[in-house]
């Protein structure tokens, strides 16, 4: 049987296909049944625990963002874009799962992650709130544990190291502003948004309202 010349490329191309599906196959089973690999792929995202006793947190609200800088962002118009966020709710053992939180970032920079509770401080993966925004690097692949601190507890320590934090709890407003400001994600648009605001608006208006009051003390005539 003669074999038609503009058939060639494409019985070449199905031959290929044929060689190439099972060794992807049995590649990928193998990556799957190593310990390591089983162990790094099921792993929670992070585990919440609290600072104080140790214990896991429950209802803790994460986000976390893929953004794009460089060439690839410019080219599409910015100087970073938000490529996509994926929001989690940890379980009652403190047990955050994000699918592809920890991998291989190509066509995106290393993602962030924000979480939040009512009554604890905002943690963020790339900086350290209470450290003066100093880089975080006690969150790593392989150090997943994320500690929060109460709030009440945190503060008066938190106060003294920043003579501006008069207000707490529109400093943290501040703060959880500045967790999405690159990506440009809308706060509200999320679950944690909404816990935040709900929360942490009532006070963050009577902190107004008393700064308010007293500029107009120190403003009299």
């Amino acid at each position: 049987m003669t074999t038609n010349k503009v058939d060639e490329p494409l019985n070449r191309k199905l031959v290929m296909m044929k060689i190439f599906k099972p060794v992807a196959l049995t590649f990928f089973l193998i990556l799957l049944s190593a310990p390591v690999c089983h162990a790094w792929w099921w792993s929670p995202t992070a585990i919440v625990v609290d600072n104080d006793t140790g214990q896991p947190i429950e209802g803790v609200a994460a986000v976390a963002q893929w953004t794009q800088t460089g060439d690839l962002a410019w080219f599409e118009g910015g100087g970073t874009k938000l490529k996509k966020f994926k929001e989690a709710m940890s379980d009652n053992q403190g047990r955050i799962n994000i699918w592809g939180y920890w991998g291989v970032y190509i066509f995106s920079d290393k993602p962030t992650l924000t979480v939040y509770k009512p009554g604890y401080v905002v943690w963020n993966s790339a900086q350290d709130i209470l450290q003066g925004y100093i880089d975080r690097k006690d969150f790593s692949s392989d150090n997943r544990v994320i500690r929060l601190q109460k709030f009440d507890k945190a503060y008066p320590e938190w106060q003294k190291k920043n003579s501006k934090a008069k207000y707490p709890h529109d400093f943290q407003s501040f703060f959880f502003s500045n967790c999405f400001m690159i990506s440009g994600l809308n706060t509200l648009s999320t679950k944690m948004g909404k816990m935040f605001e709900a929360y942490e608006g009532s006070f963050i208006r009577k902190e107004t309202d008393e700064s308010i009051k007293e500029w107009r003390e120190k403003n009299k005539k």
